[in-house]
This record gives C-alpha cells, structure tokens and sequence, in this order.
C-alpha cells in the first residue's frame, strides 16, 4: 500500500459523532480510494508477474507471463493482508462515530440506508462504488477500466465483484439480493434481468436516492409532493385530527369515501403538515408509465402520506407495487362517494373513512375566508346564508367557484371589487351542470315572477316553496324540524292545469329564483318495459342530479304516478312497483323535484299526501290575457298602438302558451317586412295557431278584424 490508514483518516475523531453527512460520505469515499488503489497497484506491477482478473484487458505479452506460472499459480490473486485489515479497520472506525452520533444531531444517509435496507457487506460495497461514481467522475473511469468500458462512468456489477473477490477471496460470502437492490437504488438496465448479463448490469443511482443520499432532496420533495394552497386554513378539523391518530407507521390502508377528491387532498394536506411530512399523489395510471418508481423510491426515503387515486383499472397491480416500494406507509385511497365493489382485493380492504359535505355553517365560513382571500365583496343582493343553505357545495367546488367568479370580475375590469349576482350565477350554474347521459336535458332560466301571469294564491305556494328550500337548512339546525320529518327534508312541487297554462314556465322561473340549474326528465327514455331497468334509469337520473345540486323537472309526470291498479298480473305489480320507487327517490333527494301533470285526476291521492306543495296553473282569465298581449314580446319590438288588445283578451280564450307563439309568429312575419307588428300580422299568426291546434274558428269571430 502506498498510504496507510492515517492518511485516509483523522484518527483524533475515532469515536467522536459525524457533525454532518459530508464527513460521514468523505469515509465512505476514502474506503473505495484504499481498495481502488492498491487493486490497480497489483495489477500494474508487469515485472512482478501479472495478476488475473477477468474484467480486466489483457495484452498477448501479459497472457504470456500468466501462463509461464505454475498452473496453480494462475487463478485470481488476493490483495495482500494489510489491505484487508485497514478495509476492516475503517468500517471499524466509521462504526465508532455511528454509535457516538445522535440521530437528532445530524442526518447520516448512508448509515439510514444501510439499517433500513438490511444491507449485506456486498451490497454495502455495491453502494459505496455507485457513491464514488455518482460524487467523482474519476471513479467511474477507472471502474470503466476494470470493466472493460473505457467509455463507462458508473460502478457495474461485475467491477466491484472483482475487487470483492481480491479482498476476501473467491468464495468469500456475497450476499446481493437483486430484486431490492434492483428497485430501491439501481436504474434499470434494458436487460438487467437477464442471468448472463448480470456481470455487466450498472449501478447508477436512482435520482431520488442520488438526492437523498447528497443531501438535495428538499428540491425533490417539493417537486413530487403535493401541497394543498389552504392547507393552513381546516375547515376538517376534526377528520384531520381522527387521521392524524390513524396508523402509527402501520402499512394501513384508508378509502376516503367523498363526493369531491379535493377535499380529501386538502385534509390530507392538513394532516401531513400536522406531522411534518410530505404528501405524495398517486394515480392509477400512473403505474402504466415506467417512471412511477421516482415518486415511490421519494416517498419510501422522505416520510409522508401517500394518496392513491382510483382513476383507473389495474388497481390491484397499483396496490401490490406501492405496498412492495412502502410497506409502512399510511395508504390513503380514494375516488368516489362510495368505496367500488369487487376492485380492491379482499386481501388489501381498506379502512373506510367517510369525509362528508361540510355543514351549512361551515360553508359559510368557507365562502367568507375565500371571498377575504380573493378580496371580493359580495353586492348586497347576494346573501351568504343562501349561497351556504342552497348550495350543498364542497370545500373544492366552494373554492372553484370563488376563483372563476374572481377571472370574470377581471374580465369585466371590476375594480371595486364588489361581486355582483350577474357575475356569481352564471358560475354557479356551470358549476352545477350534469350529465344525465339523454335521460335528461337541461333548460334555461330564462324567466322570473315578473315574467309569468299566474293566480297570487298559486304564485304565493311556489314563492313559499322556494322560501322553504332556501331556508330549511337553518331552520332545520334551529329547531330541528328535519328530525320529525319521516319523508326526508328535500321539497317537492306538483305543478297541475290545462295544456300551455305555464307549468314550464313556471319551472324555469323557480330554477331563477335559486339559482339551480333546471333539468327535464325524458319520461320516453325514463320507462322501459323490461324489468327493473326504469327504476336503474331513475337511480342513475337521481344520483347525478344529488352531485350537482340541481332542480329535476319530470313532465308529464302522470306516466309514472297514475292511480294505483289491482295487481291481477306481473305488469300491474311491475307498474306499482316504479311508481313506489320513484317517490321514495323524490323523498329522499336533498333538492326540488318539480313534477308537472296535464291530468290531476289521474294521480293517486296516496301519492299527493306525500307531496310537499301542490300549485294549480289555470288557463288565464280575461284580464290575464290582456297582460300576456301586452307583456310577451319584449319592448324593444315595435307594435302598432291601434291594436285592440281588449278585443284580443275578451274574444279569444287562449292560454298563455298560444298567445306567445301567436305573438312570435307575428313578430317573424312583421320582420319579414321590415314593419311593425300590427293587427293584420296577429290574426294571419292566430289562424295558423288553430289550423295547428285543430280549432275551426268561425270567420265571424274575428269580428271587426275578419277581413285579415
């Protein structure tokens, strides 16, 4: 040996606790400097005989000297003794400042890994030369050289087997188990699997346990992990608290039943700050790339939760490789209101842990801290007790809802800050769309009570049952009304009369009202004859309007709630069967059902009992006609003032339906023309109103307008 143990350590610190992971990595690197130097020591001594290695280039004149030797003479060569015992002697030395250094003092990577791992002294080697290589490239070369790649740069398999074996002999014991060290440190080879390839298999460090080990992996960290922005913010103190005592560094496993996966991410976020720990996501595609091992290698060296999102099919092979890379993390899996059936293995069935809609107060809260974070003050028209009590939103679609609003006062250069209705309704509707997949089709709100022509009495009901639903959840909370209701809390409006007596109008004008996105059923694609399958359309239809938050409209509702027969065979029995469905549905939906019925009759007095209000639209009088010709079509059309609307009214016992496509169809033919709409062009529409209504009309009843 040209240096002896003292030149490579400081033996005034033998025992004494490494102050940092820089001293602890400079011993580590000073041992591959004795073995690399007194192996290429001997085998550069030409004169002295030349040493067999079979990693190592020969040249002819080189071959020659081995087989001048006396056969016995030919095998590998050990390096001398001396080498032996100062390799021994630094481990020695290093394991002396092991014991003396306090985990709490300083972070020690290499001695972290070493006991995490389990590794064998071999391994150890293996780790100590992708080390060398990984901090100098000098190592990398002459390990290239030992390998026969001049070109190389990194330790391989085979070069620190050579030295291995030159140390401690050619049977020495060396364990190396391929499949951990293959996953937890190395960088796949295309062949690495391949037996006869092993030899040559290189061990470039994985980048994350390049970082862990050189002390960079804050970067890292904060680059695959995942912080929520509000997370010092819980409005989920209490689920954070329950999680935050769950595990116990066991390998447990959580589904988070929720509606919405950003309010798990942010109580998740909550509960990783809460223990100081990063917070790793995870799909289930991701496991279809070949670069997932990097998040899992990070989060099976830097502490932290890891949530698993169910977003896709393999997720049994998702769980077996996250559980081969972290078998003690706390797994947190989640991705819908309800943990799926038959998906996860029984073997692996999660805890489950159920993360409801905040309650009514605390979505006001949550509306208040985000409209103060955003700095927007809501206009005197929009009241946060309705936007809570309404809107059964979570904490992500409450956040949603207050950026997108926040884009749109930008958009209309709002420099005041003040969020008005025009800018907050829209965003709410589109928050709140669904897709009902053709068994429902959404309608406009295009209308408000200024808008419709209805009996105060009648009008008086809907405003009540838009109050009701507006305030039942205070209400409930405040005197616990909703404890003796046996039919649920939701409200349900039976909208009865004549054809074209507006009992669509009158949907659209609530869904105004409450600023609810209106849907109409399709009682057409609802009803199938086969069994069983209109109540799976009916569960489909109510489930998804329960995750929007929206009105549901089912017209001609008298397909399903006719009165109820004696069941004298299966098709009576099958028919009675879904209309029992469907009212169990309304009743326990959270939102407005609006049913509407040309023909009350026909309804089941057992079914209207359990309705919540029931308003009659009757075919407007006179007087309610004359406003419908005066209010229809909007000011900006230009009509005649010799129109006798009075005429009109008393002649004519139209409902509000007809009178509107009458008075459109007489704007068209007035636009046609470039006139106003006169009287010519509204009786020309009326008679194509009845032709269309199959009314024969005697001429003298158009009175003194009979002449158009």
């Amino acid at each position: 040996m040209r240096y002896g143990f003292l030149e490579y350590f400081e033996a005034e610190k033998e025992g004494k606790p490494y102050t940092d992971r820089q001293e602890e990595l400079k011993d580590y690197l000073s041992i591959a400097d004795i073995l690399l130097e007194n192996f290429l020591d001997v085998i550069m001594e030409h004169e002295q005989g030349l040493v067999f290695h079979r990693s190592v280039p020969m040249t002819p004149e080189q071959i020659e000297i081995i087989y001048e030797q006396e056969p016995g003479n030919r095998g590998i060569d050990r390096l001398d003794e001396n080498t032996a015992d100062t390799v021994k002697k630094a481990f020695e030395y290093i394991n002396s400042r092991y014991k003396a250094s306090d985990r709490n003092d300083a972070f020690l990577p290499l001695r972290e890994l070493t006991e995490k791992y389990h590794l064998s002294e071999f391994e150890k080697f293996c780790l100590i030369f992708s080390v060398a290589t990984e901090e100098n490239l000098t190592y990398g070369r002459i390990l290239g050289f030992l390998a026969q790649n001049r070109a190389g740069h990194v330790a391989t398999y085979g070069a620190v087997l050579v030295i291995y074996e030159a140390l401690y002999g050619e049977n020495a014991k060396r364990e190396y188990d391929a499949g951990k060290m293959d996953t937890f440190f190395f960088e796949a080879d295309l062949e690495q699997n391949s037996p006869g390839i092993r030899y040559f298999r290189s061990m470039r460090l994985f980048h994350a346990m390049r970082e862990y080990i050189f002390g960079k992996g804050d970067k890292l960290i904060e680059t695959l992990s995942f912080k929520d922005e509000d997370r010092n913010v819980s409005f989920f103190e209490a689920e954070a608290g329950t999680l935050s005592g769950i595990g116990k560094g066991e390998p447990i496993q959580i589904f988070m039943e929720a509606k919405d996966g950003e309010d798990v991410l942010h109580i998740l976020s909550v509960v990783a700050m809460k223990k100081d720990v990063a917070l790793y996501l995870l799909d289930v595609t991701d496991f279809e790339e070949k670069d997932y091992e990097e998040k899992l290698i990070t989060a099976s060296l830097f502490p932290g939760l890891v949530a698993l999102h169910l977003n896709g099919e393999k997720v049994k092979r998702a769980l077996e490789i996250i559980r081969r890379f972290l078998p003690k993390n706390e797994l947190f899996i989640y991705g819908g209101e309800k943990m799926p059936e038959g998906v996860i293995p029984e073997e692996m069935a999660p805890i489950v842990f159920s993360v409801k809609i905040p309650s009514m107060e605390i979505r006001k809260e949550i509306w208040e801290f985000f409209f103060k974070k955003y700095e927007m003050t809501p206009s005197d028209d929009i009241s946060l007790e309705d936007l809570s009590d309404c809107y059964r939103f979570s904490f992500g679609m409450i956040r949603s809802v207050v950026k997108r609003a926040k884009l749109q006062m930008l958009d209309v250069k709002e420099k005041h800050g003040i969020l008005t209705k025009d800018i907050l309704l829209p965003v709410l509707f589109r928050k709140n769309e669904a897709d009902f997949v053709q068994l429902a089709t959404y309608i406009p709100a295009a209308y408000t009570w200024d808008d419709i022509e209805m009996d105060e009495r009648e009008r008086d009901i809907l405003k009540t049952a838009c109050n009701r639903f507006r305030l039942k959840g205070r209400l409930d909370k405040r005197y616990g009304i909703a404890d003796k209701n046996a039919y649920g809390n939701g409200v349900s409006v039976l909208l009865y009369g004549h054809p074209g007596t507006g009992k669509t109008m009158a949907a659209r004008v609530i869904s105004s009202e409450l600023s609810l996105p209106l849907y109409k059923v399709d009682m057409s694609q609802m009803i199938s004859k086969y069994i069983g399958e209109t109540e799976k359309n009916l569960s489909i239809v109510f489930e998804r309007a329960a995750k929007s938050n929206v009105i549901l409209f089912f017209d001609e509702a008298d397909a399903l709630f006719t009165k109820r027969t004696e069941v004298s065979d299966a098709n009576d029995k099958h028919a009675n069967a879904q209309t029992a469905f469907l009212l169990q549905k309304i009743e326990e939906y959270q939102g407005i059902t609006l049913l509407a019925t040309n023909l009350y009759h026909n309804f089941d007095t057992a079914f209207i009992r359990r309705i919540t209000y029931v308003a009659r639209m009757d075919a407007p009088d006179a007087a309610t006609r004359k406003r419908l010709w005066l209010n229809t079509l909007p000011k900006s059309v230009p009509m005649d003032e010799d129109i006798d609307f009075d005429f009109l009214a008393e002649r004519f016992e139209l409902s509000g339906a007809n009178i509107k496509a009458i008075l459109l169809s007489a704007a068209y033919l007035a636009g046609e023309k470039e006139e106003a709409v006169s009287v010519a062009h509204i009786i020309k529409a009326m008679r194509y109103e009845f032709v269309k209504l199959g009314k024969i009309i005697d001429p003298a009843e158009f009175g003194k307008y009979v002449m158009y």
